[in-house]
């Protein structure tokens, strides 16, 4: 989970939440800072988000995981990379 540090007034020390565009577009959104196991303390909590940003956030999921796949195999094999790249349709 992607999260990102605040002030926490309540409790008066820094805390991680949790910051995932992904999870934003789909209407579900952490409540509280991030525990040790990755969730957010006090649950999500959900909106209802019109089917295009559902899509959008599925796009971004994929290409995100082209993306980690391709940059793992640049440093092995540069043309393995590329035609990564191809098959997605994140080059021509």
């Amino acid at each position: 989970m992607s999260t990102r540090t605040i002030h926490d007034p309540f409790l008066n020390k820094t805390v991680e939440i949790g910051n995932r565009l992904t999870d934003r577009l789909r209407g579900k959104y952490a409540n509280g800072p991030t525990m040790p196991n990755g969730e957010p303390e006090f649950g999500w909590h959900e909106y209802p988000t019109p089917p295009i940003q559902k899509e959008a956030a599925d796009e971004i999921d994929r290409l995100h995981a082209v993306i980690d796949e391709a940059v793992k195999l640049v440093w092995s094999s540069p043309t393995q990379a590329e035609m990564i790249l191809r098959r997605a349709e994140v080059i021509t």
